[in-house]
């Protein structure tokens, strides 16, 4: 891979993280690819040549937080066998690393707001996210199964569950970030699961 290229993924990744914290500060309406320009330091036309718009750049946010949630939840995943731990260790960590990276969490709820009424198109990338999320966690549920940790059950729907009780920690911690007791209701909502799925 020659510098040119290595150079550019860089630029991208730069931009990007520029591009969060205005979104996080201005919201999606009020966000420009101009102020992304300004805030980055580069001309809109360079911003321009990496990014389409500011849709696409909403769209790449989602992918590249995606991918690096899944980087850091992994690194921890590989380190235990247990289907009971990788239940806890996913259903906690996430939230740890939702603390940290509060602005990621700012835009995904943008996400959530544009996709359902500004931008109908772009619910199909919420629905990848989704179901990515979704299956990784029902092949834990299924591996439980397998070992005889936890009982037989739908891991669609259980996981779909579990999906779904995350959201709704992770809307009550964006709407309160300095005073919801994430790591405690993290903690709790592992005990419950894990107690709805041993065998």
């Amino acid at each position: 891979m020659s510098t040119k290229i290595i150079d550019k993924e860089k630029r991208r990744e730069e931009l990007l993280k520029v591009a969060i914290n205005v979104f996080a500060k201005n919201g999606y309406v009020n966000t420009t690819m101009d102020s992304i320009a300004k805030a980055s330091n580069v001309s809109k036309g360079l911003l321009y040549e990496y990014f389409s718009g500011k849709e696409e750049l909403l769209v790449e946010l989602l992918g590249y937080f995606e991918k690096l949630f899944k980087s850091k939840t992994a690194e921890r995943l590989n380190l235990v066998e247990d289907p009971k731990e990788k239940i806890k260790i996913l259903i906690e960590y996430s939230f740890e690393i939702y603390a940290e990276m509060s602005d990621f969490i700012n835009i995904m709820f943008i996400f959530w707001v544009e996709a359902m009424i500004n931008i109908p198109k772009n619910r199909l990338n919420l629905v990848y996210f989704y179901d990515d999320f979704r299956d990784y966690i029902a092949e834990i549920i299924s591996e439980g199964i397998k070992k005889g940790c936890f009982k037989e059950v739908d891991t669609y729907s259980s996981a779909s569950v579990i999906l779904a009780a995350m959201d709704g920690l992770c809307l009550q911690l964006i709407l309160d970030i300095e005073n919801f007791p994430i790591k405690n209701a993290s903690e709790e909502l592992s005990r419950t699961i894990l107690k709805r799925l041993e065998a």
